[in-house]
């Protein structure tokens, strides 16, 4: 056992691909959240869409040479999406330190120096990220659904968008009550119609979000003055091509280096679902790794608490792939949503 976790720390987290492989592994995986139909519990892939392409070569022209991938998300790394929104916000004020555009080309042609031509590209790689959407790495958001005068409570919904570090993007959708009263310590603070995020639940929130969905959801629900009725979780990622962490029976789907399946996770847990139910090929339950005892103490919570969990996914790749994407979920006893992944 100690070997293998050895062996597994020795592994390399991430994949550097050069420029060819980039700019196609760029293209297929903005195409991927295009076409995925991500609804409002998954972070807007609109913006994120944009971004990936705006790290290909053809965009920055050589000035970041060779992308990193997390091998773990199959996502560019989390220090190549923090450079380039650093890069986006410094953007206005770097273009307006610069010559216009055709002083720097005459100067790049006529005297054929490379910081005359290395400012000519961070002109040209600055005007492409100014127009950009911005991409916040992690943001919160609450917002005061109605208050219930009569029960001193507040009904609340909190969206949490989140970069993790192994390059996934994450949205944890909140719905709650808290009730007010002089003995409880206030998690959300009230403000006429509007809801202002405490510390200690920003805290509570950001310290739980990293979490399957289930856990989310005991966690805040043993907190004194909560009680929470859903937490949704979408997920992008991981997206699956040669060269990161691909689950042993799509390995052979992604040999070619033209591959690509990106893949789109949902976790639901609530209190109004009728039944539990798994339909991701990918996912497991952290549960059934407890022991006897932390069982019992397990479904006792459950019982309290009464919610009910559901996890789906639904997948984008090439139309040559849907066939043995289709046999390898039925294998796994899902039916999952396979959307073509064009080009």
């Amino acid at each position: 056992m100690a070997e293998a976790v050895a062996r597994a720390k020795k592994q390399p987290l991430e994949l550097t691909l050069g420029d060819e492989a980039e700019s196609a592994y760029l293209a297929r995986a903005s195409a991927a959240l295009d076409a995925a139909r991500l609804n409002n519990f998954f972070p807007d892939p609109r913006p994120l869409a944009s971004h990936l392409r705006c790290l290909a070569p053809a965009v920055h022209g050589g000035l970041y040479p060779g992308l990193p991938l997390d091998v773990r998300s199959g996502l560019p790394a989390y220090r190549a999406w923090a450079r380039l929104q650093a890069d986006r916000e410094v953007a206005g004020s770097s273009l307006a330190g610069l010559p216009p555009r055709e002083v720097l080309v005459a100067r790049a042609r006529r005297s054929g120096a490379t910081i005359h031509g290395k400012r000519l590209l961070k002109y040209d790689y600055f005007s492409a990220l100014a127009g950009q959407p911005p991409v916040t790495l992690s943001a919160l958001r609450i917002a005061l659904r109605r208050v219930v005068p009569e029960k001193s409570t507040a009904e609340f919904s909190i969206v949490f968008d989140k970069l993790d570090l192994c390059g996934l993007w994450l949205r944890t959708t909140i719905e709650l009550a808290q009730r007010d009263s002089f003995w409880n310590r206030r998690m959300v603070a009230l403000t006429d119609d509007s809801a202002g995020q405490t510390e200690a639940l920003r805290a509570l929130v950001y310290a739980a979000a990293g979490n399957e969905a289930e856990l989310i959801f005991a966690q805040l629900a043993a907190t004194e003055g909560l009680q929470v009725e859903r937490v949704i979780k979408g997920t992008i990622g991981p997206f699956f091509c040669a060269g990161v962490r691909v689950p042993a029976p799509l390995q052979p789907l992604v040999e070619d280096s033209a591959a690509l399946i990106a893949t789109f996770a949902l976790e639901r847990v609530a209190v109004d679902q009728a039944t539990d139910g798994n339909n991701d090929p990918l996912a497991g339950s952290w549960s059934e790794s407890l022991s006897p005892e932390a069982r019992q103490t397990y479904l006792a919570a459950r019982a309290r608490w009464g919610y009910r969990v559901f996890k789906d996914r639904k997948l984008v790749a090439p139309p040559q792939l849907a066939a043995a994407l289709t046999a390898f979920c039925r294998a796994s006893g899902t039916r999952n949503l396979i959307y073509p992944l064009a080009g």
